[in-house]
């Protein structure tokens, strides 16, 4: 069996947490795909909301980056907070 976290406990992304995320937001699972941006849209609004902190840090990392990049940079690194609470749900769900 998979850790479920690791050994600083950050959740552990399991190869089922990536099939379903790909198959819900693709639309390879036969059901009509949701938006990603949409989704994304929606989680950054809770992250400013709810961990202002987190935003000031990511506009320190990401400012240092030309301009051009900020976008795709913004997208990373709310895409890597989504599917680590994605895990972080399946296991405390235990799912």
């Amino acid at each position: 069996m998979e850790p479920k976290q690791t050994s600083k406990g950050m959740p552990v992304i399991s190869q089922e947490t990536i099939d379903a995320v790909v198959g819900r937001y693709s639309g390879r699972t036969g059901k009509e795909g949701t938006d990603w941006g949409l989704h994304l849209t929606e989680i950054q609004k809770r992250i400013i909301r709810e961990d202002p902190n987190l935003v000031k840090y990511i506009e320190i990392i990401v400012g240092k980056y030309p301009q051009h990049l900020h976008n795709d940079m913004l997208e990373v690194a709310v895409s890597l907070y989504a599917i680590l609470e994605w895990q972080a749900d399946c296991n405390r769900l235990k799912i």
